[in-house]
């Protein structure tokens, strides 16, 4: 591995939680996309799954066994986010309305 793309995964491993799949992330989805790119995302474990597959389509280097790890990996650090509820109204004078 070139000494500049060690660099990266090194420091892309670093902005990643550890887990078993750290270093696989940090080594094969930053060759395409920057780490904030994993880190700002959020999706359950079957969306998680869909998006791993499409990289590999699209030529991420990841064998069949490391598919399961990722996406794990992934989905326990990177999860669905809870949707955001619609606070109620308030009326002038500061309380909910009744």
């Amino acid at each position: 591995m070139p000494a500049a793309a060690l660099w990266i995964s090194l420091a892309a491993a670093q902005a990643l939680p550890p887990g078993k799949a750290q270093a696989i992330v940090a080594s094969r989805c930053v060759v395409c996309h920057s780490v904030d790119v994993v880190t700002a995302a959020a999706a359950s474990k079957a969306r998680w799954q869909a998006v791993v597959d499409e990289m590999v389509t699209d030529g991420a280097q990841l064998s069949p066994a490391e598919v399961p790890v990722v996406v794990d990996y992934l989905a326990k650090n990177f999860p669905e986010r809870p949707a955001k509820t619609k606070r109620p109204a308030t009326n002038p004078a500061g309380s909910a309305p009744k």
